[in-house]
């Protein structure tokens, strides 16, 4: 499955610690959304705003891990599908 990611996934080296594995990225931009209200008072969200844009990176991403990725996002992010260019991903949005 591919994800969408803007926050902690960015970065390679926590990727690999958590997946156990060099997981590759691919640079994207998601567009219509920005960042919004802070998730727990400390992480980044986003939500859906026209004009706007969030850069990120899209990572293919196995069943596994993406229980691994529910599991870290916990209950203030649901996750829901959007288009990227031609690529149909999933985005961590707050609940």
């Amino acid at each position: 499955m591919k994800l969408f990611v803007y926050g902690i996934f960015l970065d390679g080296g926590l990727r690999e610690a958590i997946f156990n594995r060099e997981v590759q990225a691919q640079p994207a931009t998601l567009e219509n959304y920005t960042f919004g209200p802070l998730v727990y008072g400390r992480f980044k969200g986003i939500v859906k705003r026209n004009g706007e844009k969030v850069e990120g990176m899209i990572l293919d991403l196995n069943d596994r891990e993406i229980d691994t990725t529910d599991r870290i996002e916990g209950n203030g992010y649901r996750r829901i599908g959007v288009g990227i260019g031609r690529d149909y991903v999933q985005v961590y949005v707050p609940v």
